[in-house]
């Protein structure tokens, strides 16, 4: 009798030794549910699940699971969200030319800045450029 009462608690027994992070769940199902087969073996699923592992992965942490020895680095932190953004610049306007911005004739802009360039006037057409 006290043989099949340690194979009914196999489960919560394997869930204490392992460490696990559910371990009262394990022993809810356990005892709740084991006198079913299933409740048995979904019980024994978690108390052999691999929940500890993942667990201290995703915040970092040193786990002993049996004779191997598991570090994990904590992940880093997520970056602090912008309070605002800086707008790109106004694009530039293409190589050409333009009216002076000084109001006499026109200049050549080479897309970055103003050259000394004038226009050559046309002297067959009477001084228009």
């Amino acid at each position: 009798m006290l043989l099949l009462f340690l194979a009914y608690l196999v489960p919560s027994i394997v869930a204490n030794v392992r460490h696990v992070r559910n371990v009262g769940s394990v022993v809810v199902v356990n005892l709740f549910l084991g006198w079913t087969f299933i409740g048995w073996v979904v019980a024994l699923a978690m108390a052999c699940g691999g929940t500890q592992l993942r667990q201290f992965r995703a915040s970092g942490g040193y786990v002993v699971d049996g004779d191997q020895h598991h570090y994990f680095p904590p992940s880093p932190p997520p970056p602090p969200p912008m309070l605002f953004s800086v707008p790109p610049p106004p694009p530039l306007a293409p190589a050409g030319w333009y009216p002076d911005p000084s109001g006499k004739g026109a200049r050549y802009w080479t897309g970055t800045q103003w050259s000394d360039l004038s226009p050559r006037l046309d002297l067959d057409r009477g001084g228009e450029g």
